[in-house]
């Protein structure tokens, strides 16, 4: 099968497109979000959270990542490269590109010119627009870190081990469509975290979630390309809920909630 990656530059999405070529033919990698983490694109993340959800909502999300940041990001990175270590790489077999918007028309044109079967996305949050969603053979994939429909959007793993609700760790191989996270399910697997896993690091959870379930996504992959396409995954009934970042007042209320645990007096 032909594929195309969208994603972000980082040493696991490398790992996933070595992955990838394993059994695919690779056409390109299309890196995007090149510029998430600089200052510039940190200004430009806050003031258009900003504008679309307040100022309020924008700082206790601003909040909560400082937090992370000086609390549980070096613990959390530090398990993570223990366990992804012999995964993550520096390049990728096939010719890559730093792309700005992978919606523009230049970049639907490169992609229809390839004749791909698919487009596999993972890790980013770019929201594809309908012409890069059947701009490929049998449409535009998104491997999410959670379980769909009850985890769809953002920092899901960690809602889920905030709220105790082990169902939804693990990962989901969906067709994109427009609404976000909402597309056709081709299949989806839990992850029970290892020792020293939790909610303190979570991003090692959210990554290992995708690497238990990596023969689970690569059969799904084989079976869309043997039947040239897909039955979906029957969700009927069962309740989709969408989260976002996480603020840290939310992280606060469902730490005392779920987590904290009193002394039994003596």
């Amino acid at each position: 099968m032909k594929i195309i990656f969208v994603g972000r530059a980082t040493g696991f999405n490398r790992g996933v497109v070595s992955w990838l070529a394993n059994d695919h033919d690779v056409a390109a990698c299309l890196f995007v979000e090149n510029e998430l983490f600089t200052t510039k694109g940190v200004l430009k993340r806050i003031r258009a959270r900003c504008k679309r959800y307040g100022v309020v909502k924008a700082v206790n999300e601003m909040a909560f990542h400082a937090f992370y940041l000086l609390f549980f990001r070096n613990r959390d990175f530090a398990l993570l490269d223990t366990h992804a270590k012999d995964f993550v790489r520096t390049e990728v077999p096939c010719p890559s590109y730093e792309v700005h918007n992978v919606n523009a028309p230049e970049w639907i044109d490169f992609i229809r010119a390839q004749n791909a079967d698919i487009i596999l996305s993972v890790c980013t949050t770019v929201r594809f627009e309908p012409q890069l969603l059947s701009s490929t053979r049998f449409g535009t994939f998104i491997v999410h870190d959670g379980i769909t429909p009850e985890y769809r959007g953002l920092h899901t793993i960690l809602w889920a081990l905030m709220k105790k609700e082990p169902h939804g760790l693990g990962c989901t191989l969906l067709r994109a469509s427009t609404e976000v996270d909402a597309g056709e399910v081709l299949t989806q697997h839990g992850y029970t975290p290892g020792p020293g896993e939790s909610y303190k690091t979570w991003s090692t959870v959210t990554h290992r979630g995708i690497l238990a379930n990596l023969p689970h996504l690569g059969a799904a992959l084989k079976r869309l390309e043997e039947e040239m396409g897909f039955t979906p995954l029957n969700t009927a009934g069962r309740k989709a809920r969408y989260y976002t970042w996480m603020g840290l007042t939310e992280f606060v209320h469902l730490y005392v909630t779920h987590h904290f645990r009193t002394r039994t007096p003596r």
